[in-house]
């Protein structure tokens, strides 16, 4: 995904009670294959209700977060880049 500097990307997941959720930035840089760490990710992760329920700046231009369900319905994550220009990639796990 490329992403400009200053910017966010948000992804919408419908999930319900029960379920954990596990979502991280990899292969962060300035072009696709690079590994210099111009895009610095932060992860926002918001219920259905739109309230802000994790959080989190790993380092090394990537994030991870892993969250358990608790109300049914459209969670977004909002992906902010607070560096450059460039790309990532974006993972989303579902385990019950």
């Amino acid at each position: 995904q490329s992403i400009s500097g200053g910017s966010s990307i948000h992804y919408q997941l419908y999930l319900f009670p029960g379920e954990r959720l596990t979502t991280y930035t990899y292969n962060v840089g300035l072009s696709r294959g690079s590994r210099i760490a111009s895009v610095d990710t932060r992860g926002y992760l918001y219920d259905s209700n739109n309230n802000d329920v994790a959080y989190n700046n790993g380092g090394g231009g990537t994030f991870s977060i892993t969250y358990d369900v608790v109300t049914e319905g459209a969670h977004r994550l909002r992906v902010r880049n607070t560096g450059s220009s460039g790309y990532y990639d974006v993972a989303f796990e579902v385990t019950y």
